[in-house]
This record gives C-alpha cells, structure tokens and sequence, in this order.
C-alpha cells in the first residue's frame, strides 16, 4: 500500500500520477472539488482497467433535513452527492458503478 498526496496547488508533487493503481481512495475530498466530473476523468487515467475508486463523502437522501445538515454548513464543500448522482456519473463516464460499502462509502470501478 502507497500514501501519496497530491494536490494541484498546495502539493504539487506529480510522482504518484506516474503510477497506475489498483484502488484510489478519496476520503471526504469529492465535496471540497469544483469540477468533480473532471478531476475522476484524471484519476481514471491512473487506475488500472480493474481497479476500484472508492470515495467517502456524506451523501444526500429523501431523509436528508437540509435546514439542519451540517454538512452543508461547511462553506469549503462546494458539491453535493446522492447514490443517483455516482449511477449518473458512471452512465455518463468510464467509471461503472459497483455498489454502496456502506453508508457514505461507494465504489466505482474504472
């Protein structure tokens, strides 16, 4: 198992999109992106054809009380998720959609 860091502006470090691998983790990051389509585009080119993205973030449902959801308070998340929006993003992408872990967590296969 690798940690690598990467971030475009605050730790620029382009080893780790040298690689391929067979799963990436995005752990409470996909709410914080401001083009989230584009940024799992780029990582689909460092996943292997089986690999697994699994990404954690608070999703939203019918049971969610927005007025009270403190997730939605954090003004650094700036995208919000449902499982319906990860079915559609792998509709319309590379990805397919695998299966809910469980609350929170998904994974997508590239």
């Amino acid at each position: 198992m690798f940690h690598y860091f990467y971030d475009k502006f605050f730790y620029p470090n382009r080893k780790p999109l040298e690689s391929k691998y067979d799963s990436i983790i995005l752990e409470e990051v996909i709410e914080h992106l401001k083009e989230p389509l584009e940024e799992l585009m780029d990582l689909s080119k460092v996943l292997n054809d089986s690999g697994n993205l699994i990404i954690r973030t608070r999703l939203l449902n019918e049971d969610t009380d927005l007025s009270d959801w403190w997730y939605l308070r954090d003004q650094t998340h700036v995208c919000f998720f449902s499982y319906q929006t990860f079915e559609k993003i792998c509709e319309n992408s590379v990805y397919s959609y695998r299966r809910q872990i469980c609350d929170g967590y998904i994974t997508i296969r590239g």
